[in-house]
Formats: C-alpha cells, structure tokens, sequence
C-alpha cells in the first residue's frame, strides 16, 4: 500500500474516531440534561404534592376544631386513643386538633434556627438564613467540648447537645477523646471546597463538558446551599488522643466512643444524618437512596429531643421523617403512659409563623421544614 494512501486511511481513521468522540459527548450531555430536566419535573411535582397536603392538611385541621369546640360547647369531649401505660409509644392524632390552644408569632429567624430544616441535595438552604446566632462551641461550652480548632461553630442547643452527651459519656462510662472535626461552613466555604473539587476534575478529564463535570463534583461534595454543614446543627465527630495515635487512628463507629454515641445520642436531640448499610452499626438500614448520599460519614445532626426520639421510634432519617409529618401532621409520644412530647405541623407561607399552643405544654420550638410547613415540638414536662 502506498503512502499517499496509507495517510489517507489514517485520515479517514482519525476523521471517524472524532466524530464517534463528539457524537458520544453530544450524548453525554443529552443524558445529563435529560437527568436534570427530569430531576428538575420530579422535584416540581413534589413540591406541587406537599402543597396539596399541606392545603388538605390545613382544611382537616379546621374541620376537627370545629368539631372540638362544639363538642366542648355541648360538654362533650373528643378523648385521644388511650396509649399503652408501658414503654415509649407514638399516638397518630391526625384528627384531631390542638388541645386548648392560644396563638403565639414566632418570627421567621427563630423559624429558621429550629433544628428542623431540610437540607440536601433537593432543598438549598434559604436564601434569608443568617448565621449570625453560630458561634464558637468552645464559646457555648466554656472549652469542655474538644474541638479541632476555633473555627468549629454550631447553634448553641447543638452546641448544649454535644456538651452534654460527652459529660454524660465520661461520667457514665468513663469514655473521653471526643473531638468535633468538622461544623458550619459558610456558602463562601463550601463554594471554595466545590470549585476545587470541580478543577481537580478538570485537571483529570481536561476534554470533559462542564456540565458533566459539575454533577462528577456533586458526587464527593455537595454543592453549595445543600450541604448539612450550612444548616448551623450538622457536626463530624471523630477521636483524638494526642498521646495515643491507635485512639485517634481508630473508626468512630467501631469504637466504644462511637457505639456509646450512636446508641444515646437521639437522648439529646441528635441523629446521624446519613445511615448506609450496616453503617454507622452493624444491621443499620441502608437510606443513602432516600437521603443522596451513599459515602460513609461521621455526620450527626441536631433537630430537638422530640424529633429525635420520634425518628427513633418510627426507625426513619430525617428525609422520611418529613415525609411521614407530612401526611401524619400531629402525633403524640408517650413514656410508660405519661405524655413527654406533641408534634404538629401546619402549612406556611413565609415571613413570621402564628403558631396554635397547648396550654398544657412547659415550652415549644417551632421550625420550617423547608419543605413549605412550620413543625412545632411540644414539651411536657
């Protein structure tokens, strides 16, 4: 074979080769667009679901009040299910409403630092959130919480959560070398984080399209208005023993730090944020489909001691949890027949929040969901 026609099948070789290179990039980009638009129409009729909920919810609920108060009129009463006078037990109370209630204004900042806030990859961090009550937790905690530097800062009922569990801890159990490794992060943290991830990307796959690099980032950090770290309530817990490297080189999980923690931490209002199979313990359902995130992380998340022990029971992350208030807006927990707390979720436009609260109940905290409600945690003490 000559040359001149050797060059020219090597031409023509090399003409095929690029148009196969973009026709698979065309295609790459189609499937990603395709992912979104269709990710984009599933979280559109999502958020489209919730407001008829929340619309339904809103009617049912002033159908059952009407129904209360003429009930009280006439002296008759609507009693709650009786719960079981053993154990700790969650009563439905869907239908029924708030028991001799008065309105209280809950402002929307103090909405926003409830604990209860949904953030992930589907729900960005409201763009009014301030982060102007996160402070230092050796502020909050006068320094009794190891933390890797100054830099660490929660909301101070995390902050408390934390202090407490590893006082209790050490005097319970004789456990220490909790170290907090990683808290807030500001929307200028997580975007600087991000866009290292994105060029680091880049410098691996120089021909890969924007778009595809974009969602290869998501894939190790979250993009930012969604990450846990943003919300002020999220934490990394590891070990640290500046004298023994086998504690510090240890997994959290695997320790007996570790199991303490995950075994009482939903005492103190807090949850672990990502359960993947048989992570954080042995036997642990896999969520990583329902929560997007499926690496295995030490990330804890306070959301108030009600909602914790009300996601213990119903075994649900935080993802679920909204999900099932959603369509179970006002439920009952009760220990060994002694009501310790009420939830209730109405639905809500934005700005300050009028709240129905029980006369009966010590204290509350209200909090958006960020999922268009105001849930609101009622203490008994």
């Amino acid at each position: 074979m000559s040359r001149a026609k050797e060059k020219k099948n090597s031409y023509k070789s090399l003409i095929r080769w690029v148009i196969l290179l973009v026709v698979l990039t065309v295609l790459s980009i189609g499937i990603v667009m395709g992912i979104d638009i269709y990710s984009r129409n599933a979280l559109n009729r999502e958020i489209s679901a919730v407001n008829a909920a929340n619309e339904r919810h809103a009617i049912a609920y002033q159908v059952a009040k009407a129904e209360y108060e003429n009930m009280t009129r006439t002296g008759q009463s609507k009693a709650w299910p009786a719960p079981p006078q053993e154990g700790r037990c969650l009563l439905d109370l869907s239908t029924y409403p708030l028991e001799n209630a008065a309105g209280r204004t809950v402002s929307r900042q103090e909405l926003l630092e409830g604990g209860l806030m949904l953030v992930n990859h589907w729900h960005s961090i409201p763009p009014d959130f301030s982060e102007q009550n996160i402070k230092s937790v050796r502020e909050w905690t006068n320094s009794r919480v190891p933390i890797r530097d100054n830099k660490i800062r929660l909301f101070q009922s995390a902050a408390d959560a934390i202090d407490g569990m590893i006082m209790d801890a050490a005097l319970m159990e004789n456990l220490k070398d909790f170290i907090i490794q990683n808290a807030f992060r500001t929307m200028d943290e997580q975007q600087e984080l991000f866009d290292k991830q994105v060029q680091a990307i880049k410098g691996r796959n120089a021909n890969m399209a924007e778009s595809l690099v974009i969602e290869q980032a998501k894939k190790s950090v979250n993009y930012p208005g969604t990450s846990e770290y943003q919300t002020g309530f999220a934490f990394e817990m590891k070990l640290y023993n500046k004298e023994d490297v086998t504690i510090t080189g240890m997994r959290f999980p695997d320790s007996d730090q570790g199991k303490w923690f995950n075994e009482n931490c939903w005492k103190y209002g807090v949850v672990f944020r990502f359960p993947t199979a048989n992570y954080p313990d042995p036997g642990t359902e896999d969520k990583a489909f329902i929560t997007g995130n499926a690496s295995k992380l030490n990330i804890y998340r306070y959301v108030g001691i009600a909602h914790a022990t009300a996601m213990k029971i119903l075994n649900m992350c935080l993802e679920e949890y909204i999900d099932y208030l959603i369509v179970n807006p006002h439920f009952a927990i009760y220990d060994n027949g002694k009501l310790i707390y009420e939830v209730y979720r109405q639905a809500y436009a934005g700005d300050d929040a009028i709240i129905q609260v029980p006369q009966a109940a010590s204290r509350y905290v209200a909090s958006i969901d960020n999922m268009g409600g105001v849930v609101t945690a009622f203490y008994y003490d």
